[in-house]
Order: structure tokens, then sequence, then C-alpha cells
């Protein structure tokens, strides 16, 4: 398997099943040979006579190829006694004591076998409101939130993580206040990821500098008024402090939701990146990008024809995934059925572009991401089961078909037809340890840091280029410069702060933005390339001090080459 020693290391920390003394029972490719088995088996729900192994031999080489991989509960869990494999789950928190506790069980059943839950905190009464059955007063929904944070403390998900939330209040909640604040002390709601729900009402004063209702959930009965403009800079302020909340446009997800006639969306994952109904679960996978390039002439372009084929066995993957999927509650259970919402990913676009000499803020990155996802719809659209795969409890008839926007359809007995969701772009950090890319579509702050360039020796036919990088990217950046043909002479990690040339003189500091590697590719070659100007170079190339304070790495590039293009 194409598995580094470090990805193996990550796996069998965090993957292997293990026995009462806390030792692995498996190895890393017996770990994906029970994933594959297990969620093969599930085409035997459709198919008594589904050639199983075959599909499970698909599904193996999907993974240890490692271009594919799953969300961590799935690695974790498939064919366990567990066997939770799901990520991403919202509960609803109804006003009551008794709604409120069971929603804090049926979250620690979830981060106990690796899920993050999500939560609307905005059916609470606000905090000073009356309790009919008590005569006595609410204590609002930020109270309780810190119960729900108390009670993640003392559950780890999974063996491995701490369980993680998202809890969200809708901007016309009468606490909203209190909410926005309520993560300025970062000691406090640590196990918690907020946002404010935003409605088109509230945005629309802001824009006018207007006022906006604030609305008892229970009553519906307007309780006051704030400035809208005033609220949205607090947000803003909040975060800019903070990083937290971040904000939730409900009106637009509601409008998007493909389901509308089973729910409103009131909440997402702890990520941000599913919105869920109340009860409903999805498990999540991610394409590694860089696994579906190719190496031509011209340099590296996308290989749409495997991209094309990976993407039809993962949605594959995922949605048997739903089938073996043993759900914490009956609820749970119905409602993932029912829907059927499965979330496929990319990894490693920032990491991609590199390789194809794209920078990563320009049009040309903003139309490869076009290019890619449109890819990832399509694929996902085609009819690659056969019409007729029926849903385990008779709820309708899952088809796949080449019209509409989203990959899953659910026929019911009345001819209604909704719409699933089928993509989703996570951050998936775990899965990008194992492969060793950028997460997601994002710029790691670790792994894409700008590098900077500078000629350090000129000599006839001879060039000495320096780079300098933050650490963690080493690695990275000695693959992407082999794989382009560079020459890499030492690689050696420095201490934190400023470079020291040493007896080396130093040149004039360049900044080279993360696309711009591909300008290096052109224009240095190893002794086998033709010569070349490096002219190129300079253009849109920032000039940069020295960053200090920053752990850093050193890489040299020696290679045959020209003079030309050097001042």
């Amino acid at each position: 398997m194409p598995i580094s020693e470090n990805a193996r290391a990550v796996l069998e920390r965090r993957y292997l099943i293990r026995d009462e003394q806390g030792q692995p029972t498996e190895t890393v490719e017996e770990l994906f040979h029970r994933v594959a088995d297990a969620i093969a088996a599930a085409d035997t729900h459709f198919d008594p006579q589904a050639d199983t192994a075959a599909t499970a031999a698909d599904f193996f080489q999907l993974m240890t190829s490692l271009d594919f991989l799953p969300n961590s509960p799935t690695l974790m869990n498939a064919a366990s006694e567990l066997g939770q494999l799901s990520a991403c789950f919202v509960l609803p928190v109804a006003d009551s004591m008794e709604d409120i506790f069971d929603a804090i069980k049926n979250a620690a059943l979830i981060h106990k076998s690796g899920g993050g839950t999500g939560f609307s905190f905005s059916r609470l009464r606000a905090k000073g409101s009356t309790v009919n059955s008590t005569g006595g007063v609410a204590s609002g929904p930020i109270s309780f939130m810190k119960v729900f944070n108390a009670a993640t403390e003392a559950v780890k998900q999974g063996g491995t993580r701490r369980g993680a939330n998202m809890g969200i209040l809708r901007v016309d909640h009468p606490d909203i206040m209190d909410f926005i604040t309520c993560k300025n002390d970062t000691k406090e709601i640590t196990n918690f990821n907020i946002s404010v729900g935003l409605t088109e009402a509230f945005m629309a004063a802001v824009e006018s500098g207007g006022e906006y209702d604030l609305v008892d959930p229970a009553s519906r009965k307007i309780t006051g008024r704030l400035n809208a403009r005033a609220v949205f800079e607090a947000i803003v302020d909040s975060a800019w402090r903070t990083g937290e909340p971040g904000i939730i446009f409900l009106d637009r997800l509601n409008r998007d939701n493909p389901c509308p006639s089973q729910g409103e969306i009131e909440s997402t994952n702890p990520c941000g990146e599913q919105p869920l109904l109340p009860y409903e679960a999805c498990n999540l996978g991610s394409i590694n990008l860089v696994n579906h390039l190719k190496k031509t002439a011209a340099g590296y372009v996308l290989d749409r024809e495997k991209l094309e084929q990976t993407i039809r066995t993962a949605v594959h993957f995922l949605d048997n995934v739903i089938e073996v999927n043993q759900y914490p509650l009956p609820e749970i259970d119905k409602v993932t059925k029912l829907t059927r919402k499965i979330g496929l990913g990319v990894m490693g676009f920032a990491d991609m572009l590199l390789y194809m000499g794209i920078p990563y803020n320009s049009d040309a990155g903003v139309s490869m991401a076009k290019t890619v996802m449109e890819l990832v719809q399509g694929a996902c659209t085609e009819r690659i089961y056969p019409v007729g795969r029926l849903d385990k409890n008779s709820l309708g008839l899952l088809l796949f078909t080449n019209d509409g926007d989203f990959a899953n359809l659910i026929m019911h007995p009345s001819h209604h037809v909704s719409k699933t969701y089928r993509v989703t772009v996570r951050p998936d950090i775990s899965d990008a340890q194992v492969v060793q890319l950028s997460t997601g579509v994002e710029i790691d702050g670790k792994k894409t840091s700008p590098a900077h360039v500078t000629v350090l020796e000129k000599e006839p036919g001879r060039v000495v280029l320096q780079m300098v990088i933050y650490e963690g990217r080493n690695r990275q950046v000695r693959k992407m410069c082999e794989a382009v043909g560079l020459e890499v002479a030492r690689l050696k990690r420095t201490a934190i702060g400023p470079l020291k040339l040493g007896m080396l003189a130093p040149g004039k500091w360049r900044e080279l933005r993360p696309g711009e590697i591909g300008m290096l590719r052109n224009a240095v070659k190893t002794s086998t390339g033709a010569p070349e100007t490096l002219g190129d170079l300079d253009e849109g190339i920032l000039e940069s001090a020295s960053r200090k304070g920053r752990p850093a790495g050193r890489v040299q590039y020696q290679s045959q080459q020209r003079q030309r293009g050097f001042e």
C-alpha cells in the first residue's frame, strides 16, 4: 500500500481495533479489509446474489490507494460491536426539562461512537421567562449550553477524541446578545462551535440601519427590538476577538432544503458544512485530488476519467454505509434512511494547484474548483445502481438518475420525489493527515504557507536556489519538487527565527505564492532539461522581509541551468 510511515502511525494510533489491554488486534491492511468487507455487505440488502467479494475488492483498492477515504467513525467502527459509522448528527432541543436532558443523553451516545452533534437552542425560552409548571423562571439557553458542554467534556469520542458540538441561536431570540458574547471568555463552553442563525429580514434591517423584532420562542410574541446593525457589529467584533460566533443563513438554507416535506433545517454538524434535519445523520468521505492528476509533456492535468470512476465507487461506498450503519437511536435510523444523505467531498485541492502551477487565489484557481466540483456533481447524478434499489425500511425506491441537482432521489408511495445531499466539502483533517495533503479546498496554514525564494549562487551551467518554508511542509515540498523535476540537494530543519545563511551571502528575498511553484517548474530544469529563462519568475512575486518567530525549514535545489533571467 502507498502509505507513508507517518500515515501508518496515524492509522495505528487512531483507527485500529484494540483489545481490553489497549493493544491492536489488527494491522493497517486488516483495518482496510475490515472496512471494505463490512461496507460491501450492504449490497445483499438489495440483491441477495450480489458479488460482495468483488465490491469489497473495489472498496479496498479505493482506500488503500488513498484515492478516497471515509470519515473517521467508518474507519474506527465498521464491523465492530459499536458499528456506528456516521460523523454528523443533528438533534432537536425542545423547551422542556425532559427533552433537554434527553438531548444531552443522546448526544453522549453519539459522542461515544465518534460522531459530532449540532443543536438549535432557539426553541428554549429566554432567561427570566416564567415556567408555568413550577412558578419559577427559566435560566435561558446559554445556561443549558453549559450543561451540554460539561456532559461532552466527560465523554471521549470513540475512545480517541473529545466530543464536538455546534450550538445555534436565531438572531431574533431575546437572549441573542448574551449568546454572541458567551464565548468571549475562552475558558467557557469549550466543546462548542457557535453560530448565529440569521434571517433575511434581519439582513435587510442591517442594510437599512433599522431595527428588528425579538420574538419569544414559546408564545411567538414580540418581546423587544434591537438595532440590526449594532447586533451585526457585535457579531463581527466578537468573531474578531475569539473566532466566535459564526453565522448561518437560515432562510437560504431552507429555501434550498432538498426535503422540505420532512421538516425545517435548524442546525448543522459541528464544523458547519452539513445542514441536517432533526434526528438526521450523514456519513462523509473525501477524494484525494492529487491522486487524480496525470503528467503530460505540458505538465500535470486533471485525470477526468479516473476521477469520474472514483466518484462512482465512492458514492456506492457511502450509500452502503447508510445500510450497515448501527445508529444510536431508532429515530436517527428512520430519518437517515428516509432521506439518504451522503457527503462526498475533496481534499488536497491546494496541493493539486501546486502541481498544476495554478495560483490558489486566481481566476484559474476558481475555474479549476468549478471544473472539479462539476465533475463530482455530474458523476454523482449518473445512474450508477439499477433502478429498484429498495430502501431497507420500505420507505421508497432509491434512484440514481442523470437529472436534477442532487444524487439521491427517494420515490415515496405518494410519488413525491425529494432530492437529497450528496456533495459536502468538509475539513477532513484526519483523512488529510493520512494522505499528507492540505485539508478540503483550503490552504493549510502550516502545510501550504508562502515560501521565499532567492538565488544563492550562480556560475556557468549551475544555479543554486534556496526556498524557505514553514516546518511541517518539508515532506510535501520534497514530493512536489521531485514530481516537477527539481533536484533536492539538501533538506534541513532550522531553529525558530529568521534563517541564517551562514557562509552563503544572503540574496534579496522574494515571496513565492503557493501556485507560483509552477513557475519554478518551467524555470528550473534538471541537467537533462533544456535551458530556459527565469524571467517569468519575477512576475507577480512579491518582495518580502524574512518572517520572525515562525518555525522554518530550508530546502536547496541545484540544477543545470543558464543564468538568463537573473538580475
